[in-house]
């Protein structure tokens, strides 16, 4: 038995939360991964079973300029997933020529996803309520764990923000001072994004880089 396996995090268009109709999740255009992960090529319908209860799901895949899995968001709504939460996606290959595709997701109650946008120098989140319950007031300094001990930065308020000029939607923004003691600035691009997670003490949190998808391939010898 082969089981092939997609983990990514989830975003606001994977939830259906951008602003448009569309709702996908996004496949890199690899070709290893499409070769291994789908066994037709071309736009059709896949089930997938879930794991948390064995319901079935379709969702429609999309091979153009992007690979997408659409259709994702109505689904994940009803689970009360969020941007930053995981979901897994699987192909199992079984010895007997059989394939079968399953998912399964993870929450994270404890992160906000900070999302930067570097020609203004400023944050949003993806996470706006859970945010608003991690920083209760602005300013607001918290305690960062890091290798080398502890560090404290600085979230202020930047106002409200539009990312387009014609957008109806205008956006919190933030400023966080400090920041770049812990993360190298001339590494850090626009739309990037960080992961604050709060520890379990309350008082603490970890400021991480995401890791956006991993694929992986294991082989298991006498499963059927």
């Amino acid at each position: 038995m082969r089981i092939i396996s997609f983990s990514t995090r989830l975003t606001p268009t994977s939830i259906g939360q951008s602003g448009t109709n569309d709702s996908y999740i996004y496949f890199p255009k690899a070709e290893y991964i499409t070769d291994l992960f789908f066994d037709i090529h071309s736009n059709h319908t896949m089930t997938f079973t879930s794991k948390k209860d064995g319901s079935s799901h379709q969702f429609n895949m999309k091979f153009t300029n992007e690979n997408r899995l659409y259709q994702f968001g109505p689904y994940a709504r009803s689970e009360a997933l969020e941007p930053g939460d995981e979901v897994i996606l699987q192909k199992v290959e079984y010895d007997d020529g059989q394939s079968q595709y399953y998912f399964d997701y993870i929450k994270y109650d404890n992160i906000v996803v900070l999302y930067y946008l570097g020609n203004q120098k400023y944050f949003t989140t993806w996470n706006q309520e859970r945010f608003n319950r991690f920083v209760p007031s602005l300013p607001f300094e918290i305690n960062v764990l890091t290798t080398s001990g502890q560090s404290t930065v600085t979230i202020e308020d930047n106002g409200l923000i539009r990312k387009r000029a014609d957008s109806p939607n205008a956006f919190q923004s933030y400023r966080i001072d400090g920041l770049f003691n812990l993360v190298e600035q001339d590494e850090f691009k626009s739309k990037n994004k960080l992961i604050l997670t709060k520890l379990d003490n309350g008082n603490e949190y970890t400021i991480s880089r995401p890791i956006n998808w991993e694929f992986s391939v294991i082989e298991k010898e006498g499963v059927n």
